[in-house]
């Protein structure tokens, strides 16, 4: 297909932008809760570390560093987080919808300039489908991408947070947390083995059912049902 950051750069740009916007907003909100912990039990200390990052911000605000203040930022920063994260949907959805319409428009226009010989060989119900199902399952793939970066970026910022608050806590979750997914990948059966055998299996029962269908006839005459039930079973 056309390549989508060529085809619709800017929108794609904007959303890789917000992205990291939400990553990090994400990242403060989070970082928050080490503040409000230490304000709660009445044993704040600002000259340092992360807490003192978050006072030195609100002193630079004009804002007093109380535990009313600290829940408003926090509330503040969710709500920008949640706004920007609607925005990126928004976006999504439009760069999805602009760029099935571009691939279906292309097609159609293809598909009518071609020869007779072609669809022959292709077959009319191969090309509906290119036309119609495929081009759908591209667009998706744009939702999926834009998913997969902003898991990425979310997960990056609750890391950092991690290891600014407990940083030996985050080494051993994140070897253990490793050796699992190791495990699961490598020892255990991978999900792409799995999903191939699922795909061959779902191709050979299309098969199984197309062929005593279309070839009903030639199943009648010569007796097949047997044979072909056993094949779909």
């Amino acid at each position: 297909p056309v390549g989508v950051a060529r085809y619709r750069s800017k929108f794609t740009a904007v959303i890789i932008g917000l992205g990291v916007v939400v990553a990090a907003l994400e990242g403060m909100g989070l970082g928050f809760i080490l503040p409000i912990i230490q304000v709660t039990q009445g044993n704040a200390d600002a000259s340092g570390g992360l807490v003192g990052l978050f006072a030195s911000v609100y002193e630079f605000l004009g804002v007093p560093f109380t535990l009313q203040y600290i829940i408003i930022g926090v509330g503040s920063i969710l709500s920008v987080r949640y706004t920007c994260a609607f925005i990126i949907d928004w976006l999504t959805a439009k760069l999805q919808m602009d760029y099935v319409r571009h691939l279906r428009t292309e097609a159609l226009k293809n598909a009518l300039d071609s020869r007779i010989s072609y669809f022959d060989t292709k077959g009319s119900d191969e090309m509906l489908n290119a036309i119609i199902t495929q081009t759908q399952y591209a667009g998706n793939t744009i939702r999926k991408v834009r998913r997969i970066i902003e898991l990425s970026l979310i997960s990056l910022a609750y890391l950092l947070v991690a290891f600014a608050l407990a940083p030996i806590l985050m080494l051993v979750s994140v070897v253990v947390l490793g050796g699992f997914m190791y495990g699961i990948r490598h020892v255990l059966e991978s999900g792409f083995s799995i999903g191939s055998k699922v795909a061959i299996a779902n191709e050979r029962v299309q098969e199984s059912v197309q062929a005593g269908m279309q070839g009903i006839r030639d199943v009648k005459a010569f007796n097949l049902h047997t044979e072909l039930f056993s094949d779909f079973r």
